[in-house]
């Protein structure tokens, strides 16, 4: 049996990884969604100590590559490597592997990639490095959804009301809160 490959009716828990409670106040993410690395740079310059993280998307890295995550871990900034990855678990892996050696603190992936596609990024980023998976992307509605995944019909103005209610209820159980409204 390769890596890749499980017993027949066996389940893998994905792996997931709690911050440290005295870390568990907002940090504000800055997006520096520019098409050059001087303008993104310019920004980070301008909002000095007032910022410590930025989200760096895909037209930013593919316009001026892993120097500008380099860059910005030399200024002391967090980098969240926004590039949705979605390929084979073991390129995945590899790409995850990838942003993490370059300094990213954060990666994404999407989720409709499947369990062990996450599985893999998950392994490829270490211990240093997290993975969020994106689920829907916020400029979709249901007509382009039905187009693409060739349905006649989804209910997609549930899901996300579904997805944010069950993480939310998950964290007011684990706390010890609940509230009628989740």
């Amino acid at each position: 049996m390769t890596p890749h490959q499980r017993p027949a009716g066996t389940r893998t828990k994905i792996a997931t990884r709690s911050a440290p409670a005295t870390s568990r106040r907002p940090v504000p993410i800055v997006a520096l969604d520019f098409p050059r690395a001087d303008l993104a740079l310019a920004m980070v310059d301008r909002l000095g100590n007032a910022c410590n993280f930025y989200k760096v998307g895909g037209e930013l890295f593919t316009a001026a590559g892993p120097q500008v995550v380099q860059t910005l871990r030399a200024l002391g900034k967090d980098v969240f490597l926004d590039l949705k990855l979605h390929d084979i678990p073991n390129t995945v892996r590899g790409a995850a592997r990838s942003a993490a050696s370059i300094g990213a603190k954060l990666v994404t992936v999407h989720a409709t990639g499947g369990r062990e596609m996450i599985e893999a990024a998950v392994e490829g980023a270490g211990p240093k490095c997290g993975v969020m998976g994106v689920t829907i992307l916020t400029s979709l509605d249901a007509a382009m959804l039905r187009s693409a995944w060739g349905r006649k019909s989804l209910e997609v103005a549930q899901l996300p009301a579904r997805t944010g209610s069950s993480a939310a209820g998950s964290r007011r159980r684990k706390s010890g809160r609940s509230t009628a409204s989740g």
